[in-house]
Formats: structure tokens, sequence, C-alpha cells
């Protein structure tokens, strides 16, 4: 169940802004007992948090355990004050050979990772059951036939310690205001063999910004 603020319009408009910048979150991880491809957490957050900052939005998520069972709740914050929650309850799985300290973090990211996955409508897995012994089920002989070889995928790009929040919204915001977005900025950079802006130092990225208004006829690239 979802809840939310007396009045979402502001939230709302701005999701739907960021929707067409939102794509599936990398799947940068491997099951080696199920031997498919999944999205971890930090791939998940670096598919949407960039794009819902360029629209106000912060990404929360709260943790409550008792009795053998997690919830996680995760909130989208809208600068106007705004507000939608939705909380997931998971058990936390036990004597699979790691210690109950191991199991709960396990299921922690596990329910972080599928509440903002399904907040922010992004893909993050091949399967349901593809994070470790939470949710794990035995496939079946069909599916394992009909599974064909996937092409190894890039490590998801670790962010420059520059890149706070702050910064973040600053540099979607000056991207916004040229007619770009992160993603497509980000697409340009990868084709050419650079980094993402977001492993980039500041001096970097402000040079970016500079460039982008030069080739818009805005004031020239400083030397």
């Amino acid at each position: 169940m979802i809840e939310q603020s007396n009045s979402i319009g502001a939230l709302a408009g701005a999701l739907a802004a960021a929707a067409p910048n939102m794509r599936d979150a990398r799947k940068d991880r491997a099951n080696p007992h199920l031997k498919n491809r999944y999205a971890t957490l930090e791939a998940v957050l670096d598919a949407v948090r960039d794009v819902l900052a360029a629209q106000g939005i912060a990404v929360t998520q709260g943790v409550s355990a008792a009795q053998g069972v997690v919830t996680v709740t995760t909130q989208l914050s809208h600068s106007s004050g705004e507000w939608m929650r939705s909380s997931l309850t998971l058990p936390v799985p036990a004597g699979k050979g790691i210690s109950e300290v191991q199991a709960l973090g396990s299921t922690v990211t596990y329910g972080r990772r599928y509440g903002l996955a399904a907040m922010c409508g992004v893909g993050a897995e091949e399967r349901d059951d593809d994070d470790g012994d939470v949710g794990r089920g035995a496939k079946a002989p069909a599916q394992k036939a009909a599974e064909k070889p996937k092409p190894p995928e890039r490590e998801a790009p670790k962010h420059h310690e520059s890149f706070t929040s702050e910064e973040r919204a600053r540099f979607c915001a000056a991207l916004r205001d040229l007619g770009h977005t992160y993603d497509d900025v980000a697409s340009r950079l990868e084709a050419k063999g650079s980094p993402r802006p977001s492993a980039m130092t500041q001096k970097q990225r402000e040079s970016i910004v500079a460039k982008l208004r030069a080739e818009a006829g805005g004031a020239p690239e400083a030397r």
C-alpha cells in the first residue's frame, strides 16, 4: 500500500517529468547459484537518483526489524514538501550458514533494492529470486533449457567524492537549462570512452557545461 501527503500534484508532475529519462538499472552482478544477472542496490540508485534529483525529488529508505521480519520503507520527497511512501516486509532467512547479522543485512539490501525499483518503475532483475537466499526458488527444466548465455556487462560506475547530492542537483539543473539530460550527456561521454559525469571531478563537470553552453551559442568556454 502507498501512503502519501494530503496533496501530491507537484510530486506527480515531477515524477511525470522524470519518467522519460528513467532507465532500467544496469544488471551488474551475477548470481552463481541461478546463473543469471541482476542489478545491485547501487546500480538501482545510479539509475534513478540523478533523474529524480533533477526534478527536485529525494529518496529516503527507513528500516525496522522485529520477530524475524524486516520492514523497509521507501519514500519519495519533493521540494514542495509533498511525499509518497511504500513499505515492504520480508522474513529474515535462518539456517543458511551465515550469521544472523549477515542475514539481516542481506534482507535489508534486498528490500531496499526491490522497494526503490518498484517506487520508481524501473527493472532491476531477470528473475524475482535472484538475490541469494531471500526469495530463492528452483528453476524449471524448461526454463533452464531456454536460457542463453548473456554477454558480460561493465561494472556500475563509481561516484567521485565531489558528486554530492547538492552537486548532482546543480549539475543536472545546468544541463536541463541547456536542453540536455544527464543520461544523454553520460551516453555521449561513454561512447567516446570517457567516464560518466558522476565519476568526474567538479572541474571536469564544469568544463562539460561550458562546452555545451558554447555549442548552444552562449558564453565562450573558459580556457
